[in-house]
């Protein structure tokens, strides 16, 4: 029995054991959906020091010109280690530009099929398409994105992440849909899509004020999240992407940045099944002012978490770290006070990790100053089988 009397379901497993599906593509044109499942299945790309032309624009241009293959993209994993600079046309920085790889698709034909997925609006399509083809890597991804109806793992280093704005679109268009775009979204659903991390990037140089309309919110409102990792603006008032807050009660593990510590009750609140927490507090005086400027609140923060999370966290870490700022020569320095005399109220937790400075009130170097030697910090409570989260 030949090959291509085989039926699929072998045709499959042969090709979990080869190196490459690649090759199985290369024997007959009859198997060549056999293998497209593994090929398009993980696609992960790192856009390396040696590799001048980013290959996720010539998947791009694959999806659009064979849609039959977009059904087999289950997980889009983006990294980059190049020395890149973000387009910028004033103070807030603008998404990466990916270097010319010939895309040779008209813009008529992107507008076209950007509309085709209920973004009707002329100005829109026409700006999105025009990035699409400039290169602009977050116009690029969001269509990715919106080309892969059985996602199911989302996962952006930084460079990727600098600007959300189309990204953040497709998901509240697709996940919070107004009376204006009830019925006219053909944008899947994303009942699959359990994991999501967004690594942010602030750059030293600009500053990084609260969007008005802070779309990527919208990932909370993921039918089947289970983990998600998401920066997260602060302002004086959450500002959900829809009428109603969300309910992901299939969230176990969130990792939050940029957000500062005043701000977290109004995320927590939503999240009434969290088991595991990582906050990577950051003091950076560009990123959304004039909430960056206040000293850190250690009773506030573990008030926020102990009031939210007190019968389901299980897990708990929290980083600090300081960044330069625009017209700064040194890091700004961290100052906090308070206590963490709330975390008592965790009584699932089983594993901690916390800056040491948090714990044993001390300065531990010449970034890190006490508001309040006294009172900064403060001693944990006695936690019984505690130990250091992985």
């Amino acid at each position: 029995m030949g090959l291509l009397e085989l039926p699929s379901e072998l045709l499959m497993a042969i090709t979990q054991w080869l190196p490459s599906p690649a090759t199985f593509v290369m024997v007959h044109p009859a198997l060549r959906e056999a293998a497209a499942d593994r090929l398009y299945s993980d696609i992960t790309f790192t856009w390396s020091r040696d590799d001048p032309t980013p290959r996720i624009r010539l998947l791009l241009r694959t999806l659009l010109e064979r849609p039959e293959l977009r059904q087999y993209v289950r997980t889009l994993n983006l990294k980059c280690d190049r020395l890149v600079l973000p387009v910028t046309t004033g103070e807030q920085p603008e998404a990466f530009q990916l270097e010319d790889t010939g895309l040779d698709i008209a813009e008529e034909q992107l507008v076209a099929e950007i509309q085709s997925l209920g973004f009707t609006k002329h100005e829109l399509a026409s700006g999105w398409a025009s990035k699409i083809r400039l290169g602009n890597s977050d116009a690029v991804l969001a269509l990715l994105v919106a080309l892969t109806p059985n996602i199911r793992r989302l996962s952006l280093s930084p460079k990727w992440t600098v600007d959300l704005t189309y990204l953040g679109i497709v998901f509240k268009t697709a996940l919070c849909p107004s009376h204006l775009t009830v019925g006219a979204s053909k944008l899947p659903t994303y009942q699959d899509l359990t994991f999501v991390s967004l690594t942010p990037l602030f750059l030293e140089e600009h500053l990084f004020d609260a969007p008005e309309e802070d779309n990527i919110l919208a990932l909370f409102y993921l039918p089947g999240v289970e983990e998600l990792g998401i920066p997260i603006a602060s302002r004086s008032k959450m500002n959900w992407p829809y009428e109603r807050p969300p309910k992901p009660t299939s969230l176990r593990s969130l990792e939050i940045h940029r957000l500062r510590e005043q701000f977290l009750g109004p995320v927590l609140s939503v999240c009434s099944n969290l088991q595991s927490l990582h906050y990577r507090w950051l003091l950076h005086n560009g990123v959304d002012q004039p909430h960056s400027e206040t000293p850190l609140d250690l009773t506030e923060m573990a008030s926020n978490i102990a009031s939210h999370c007190s019968c389901t966290l299980t897990t708990l870490r929290i980083d600090a770290a300081t960044q330069l700022s625009p017209g700064y020569c040194d890091d700004p320095p961290l100052k906090f006070s308070g206590s963490l005399a709330p975390l008592k109220e965790l009584t699932a937790l089983e594993k901690l990790g916390l800056p040491w400075p948090f714990e044993v009130s001390v300065t531990y170097s010449s970034h890190v100053n006490s508001s309040d030697t006294k009172n900064s910090g403060g001693r944990l409570p006695n936690f019984s089988a505690l130990s250091r989260p992985r």
